[in-house]
């Protein structure tokens, strides 16, 4: 019966269609048996690769560890393993195969999941580092074909979307759990991401696994978090690292000397040679700590929305669970009780140029420790008081908490992810709101066809044309029409490309900020880990690394970088603007009856004027994007006696994409007052299922303008609108994707 075979979970391809198939025939041996296949032949490509990449560990570990100290893995644990996966999979079968029949409307997208997934896979076998061998390069070739193919992870329903999502969880949480501590493989698949959402509803952080989503659900619902005992355990190690550092004198930027250009200051001082960690030192070094917390507050403006904020101490606080940041363990418990007691920071909106959110971040700092301002549940208070209302001690920060504080992206990092999210959100709607003014104008869906999209495929033209047809379904433009036009205007034919680029530049900006609020971006680096120093005989490398019995090490870094995530984000802007002059002509088409077979400016009767004025409106909005969206220069002046003398102005690119957005909205607006006039006059048209529900809810708050009236408040509506509204999705309702071209005139 099951003429799908077994899943492969090398092909995101397979398992869609296989899923699809056997939902559809509703066999529960043949599920089984799908799902019990899943793992089979990628865990032995895991395995041969993840055996080479210990070689290479033993390669860079210290000299004194012995080749037979390294776990290997053994048949009877693979088995064991597979045996676990199995168990764990067959429990959860009546909970999937139930989300794929009842689940009606799902809180979340699949979208995303398998390019950072794969990202964390391709860096941990350190590809640059295998030795070439037959299975490893099939093992890159099923990931790069996984990779290229994410864009189309839409095509699957909302039930299938969650149903794969538990596979995924259901798999990674078997490997990274089931197994003991000196599984080799199993340590390295731990840190693959995957949603760490508790029973509660609360959030475990670990380092590793935060999700662009949780970052949102974090900063704007209000939902807590729960530091793992391994993260923890991370914290407490790399701050051991940090002052035997300073016990054994090592230079370390920030802890033992100076910033900046104070970097050949000496902090400490030292007795006979020897520095010895005296209370009076330690007291030093907090003193040291305030006054340079102190010193980099110089942030300027309003205060940062709080969402932002909170959305920035989350992130800080996982990647300083990796270990990476050296601070005290009382630092991540301080951030993790400010987020669940609803204290948030003032911080201001200007300061950063995009090499640390130096300046901004420092707020953060200097609130944990007891001084400057707080929002408390709403309400603005000192942080001293809010501290001692939540029963929070503050911190002395102490070694290079300070700089481990301020020297992050994580502000603007958050506010990215926040960004983002709106973005994708609103282009989204977009190809709903387009697909209405396709048939405001009785338009041809012909470009949009399988046939034609396949005949030059590019994955942004495909995506988008999916995403059109989607909102299309039940749409009269399927039907023949003799007053349809052979050929619409270039705005139109082309909007697939346009609406799909933009998807795909969301999802590199959605795989970057992924990678980038689950490492650390501190410079210097602590590393932990045996398997991460490098030694070289007593060269420049081995210079950074502890001295036995303390395994660890001290790297300078440029991790603080932002360009890596800012860069995405400029070529999103971009996208947006070429969406944004397409949308524009939309609108303007509707003013041409000949274009569009109705009356001038979409008025009811001659007597009025119709929305023949609304127009400059959308081309201010049109200018104003076209403004923000212009790239970011990177040209500026050397900073610190000429050792800062780069910047990403990520702050400023940032909030170029939060304008975006806004405008947008009132681009929408715009959109809707003229698309939903259209239909309403075209009164034999009958619309699509989703561009109904649109039609339906927008008439809701604006009305059908059956003689003038001043339209701010129907656009002010409008705008409020398009951000608040989304789809209805049927559940187990198949996606159009191969409708037979009726309405094509030839």
């Amino acid at each position: 019966m099951n003429s799908a075979g077994p899943i492969s979970g090398s092909t995101l391809e397979v398992m869609e269609g296989n899923l699809r198939a056997l939902h559809a025939q509703d066999d529960r041996a043949a599920l089984d048996n799908a799902i019990n296949g899943i793992d089979n032949n990628d865990l032995w490509l895991l395995k041969d690769s993840f055996e080479k990449l210990l070689g290479n560990q033993r390669r860079l570990a210290p000299p004194k560890r012995s080749t037979a100290e390294v776990t290997s893995i053994s048949q009877g644990q693979t088995d064991e393993l597979l045996k676990d996966i199995q168990t764990e999979c067959e429990k959860r079968l009546s909970h999937l195969e139930a989300q794929l029949r009842e689940s009606s409307n799902p809180s979340e997208f699949l979208r995303g999941w398998v390019e950072p997934l794969l990202h964390d896979l391709i860096k941990s076998v350190s590809l640059d580092k295998v030795k070439t061998g037959t299975q490893t390069q099939e093992f890159i070739r099923q990931q790069e074909k996984m990779r290229k193919m994410t864009p189309t992870v839409e095509g699957v329903t909302e039930s299938e979307r969650a149903t794969l999502k538990e596979l995924q969880e259901a798999f990674v949480l078997q490997l990274g759990k089931r197994q003991g501590q000196n599984n080799e493989l199993l340590r390295v698949l731990r840190s693959l991401p995957y949603p760490n959402i508790r029973e509660d509803d609360s959030i475990e952080l670990r380092g590793d696994g935060l999700t662009l989503e949780q970052v949102g659900k974090v900063a704007q619902n209000g939902v807590k978090v729960v530091i793992s005992p391994e993260g923890m355990a991370r914290v407490k190690k790399g701050f051991d690292v940090v002052m035997e550092a300073a016990r054994q004198n090592k230079e370390v930027y920030g802890l033992t000397v100076g910033v900046g250009w104070n970097k050949d200051q000496s902090v400490f001082g030292s007795d006979k040679g020897e520095l010895i960690l005296s209370e009076e030192l330690l007291e030093v070094s907090r003193e040291f700590n305030m006054n340079e917390l102190r010193a980099h507050a110089a942030g300027l403006g309003d205060p940062m929305p709080a969402d932002i904020v909170r959305a920035g101490m989350l992130i800080r606080l996982n990647t300083m669970l990796t270990g990476g940041a050296g601070v005290q363990p009382e630092v991540v418990r301080c951030f993790a009780d400010f987020i669940n007691h609803d204290i948030v920071p003032i911080v201001p909106k200007k300061g950063t140029i995009g090499q640390s959110d130096i300046t901004l971040a420092s707020h953060l700092g200097l609130a944990i420790a007891g001084e400057g301002d707080v929002l408390y549940k709403g309400e603005r208070m000192s942080a001293a008081d809010a501290m001692a209302a939540a029963k929070i001690n503050a911190v002395r920060p102490v070694g290079k908490d300070f700089l481990s504080i301020l020297s992050t992206n994580s502000l603007t990092a958050g506010s990215a992810v926040l960004a983002v999210k709106d973005a994708e959100d609103l282009v989204r709607k977009q190809a709903v709101i387009f697909s209405l003014c396709l048939e405001g104008i009785n338009g041809n869906i012909a470009p949009f066809l399988k046939v034609t999209t396949d005949a030059r495929p590019f994955p942004c033209v495909i995506k988008g044309s999916e995403m059109i047809r989607n909102a299309l379904e039940g749409s009269s433009l399927w039907e023949m029409s003799e007053d349809r036009p052979l050929q619409d205007p270039l705005s139109y034919r082309d909007m697939a490309s346009r609406i799909g680029d933009c998807m795909e530049e969301i999802d590199r900006v959605k795989a970057a900020l992924t990678i980038q609020i689950n490492s650390s971006d501190d410079n210097p680096y602590v590393a932990t880990r045996e398997s991460e120093i490098e030694l070289d005989s007593g060269g420049q490398v081995s210079h950074y690394a502890l001295a036995h019995p303390y395994i660890g090490a001290i790297y300078p870094s440029a991790n603080f970088d932002a360009h890596p995530f800012v860069s995405p984000i400029k070529k999103l802007l971009l996208s947006l603007n070429d969406l944004t002059e397409a949308l524009t002509k939309n609108i303007v088409v509707f003013e041409n009856p000949t274009l569009t077979g109705l009356p001038r400016y979409l008025k009811a009767s001659d007597k009025d004027h119709g929305l023949g004025e609304v127009h400059k409106p959308l081309l201010t909005v049109r200018n104003d994007i076209q403004q923000v969206t212009t790239p970011v220069p990177t040209s500026g002046i050397a900073l610190a006696g000429g050792i800062e003398d780069m910047e990403t102005n990520s702050g400023l690119v940032v909030k170029n994409l939060h304008r975006t957005v806004k405008r947008l909205c009132e681009l929408a607006s715009i959109q809707l007052l003229y698309a939903a006039q259209a239909v309403d006059l075209r009164k034999d048209i009958t619309l699509g299922t989703l561009t109904k529900q649109l039609r339906d809810a927008f008439r809701e708050v604006v009305p059908f303008i059956d003689k003038d009236r001043a339209f701010t408040d129907d656009l002010d509506k409008g705008t409020a609108f398009a951000k608040k509204w989304s789809p209805k999705i049927a559940t187990g309702r198949e996606a159009p994707t191969a409708h037979k071209a009726k309405g094509v005139r030839r």
